[in-house]
């Protein structure tokens, strides 16, 4: 092989890996365009997917909360227990009082 023969092996050797280099770069290109789009597709969906469980999670809080404040607890006998033995006091006092006072006041 003479000195000719190498450089010009060497020229088209380089040319192929030059063209090869070209075309994985353009196919590298065209698939980080694709993995863009899908990437905002796919966030476009995660977002609207987030806003409905967050939706949801509002729901089951707010039932949750009503349940809870809804159920009577011991506690809450107890202490509605004091307020209506003191009504039922109040109550009679008056029903005691008008007792005495209509019949003076209808005389």
């Amino acid at each position: 092989m003479t000195a000719g023969s190498r450089n010009e092996e060497s020229r088209r050797a380089i040319t192929k890996l030059t063209t090869s280099l070209d075309h994985i770069s353009k196919t590298l290109e065209v698939i980080h365009v694709d993995m863009r789009e899908t990437n905002r597709e796919l966030f476009s969906r995660l977002s609207i997917v987030e806003q409905r469980v967050s939706k949801v999670a509002i729901g089951v809080h707010a039932t949750a909360v009503a349940v809870v404040n809804l159920t009577p607890t011991p506690k809450d006998n107890d202490r509605l227990g004091r307020y209506t033995a003191l009504f039922v006091k109040l109550y009679r006092a008056i029903e005691i009082l008008a007792g005495i006072f209509t019949p003076l006041v209808k005389k």
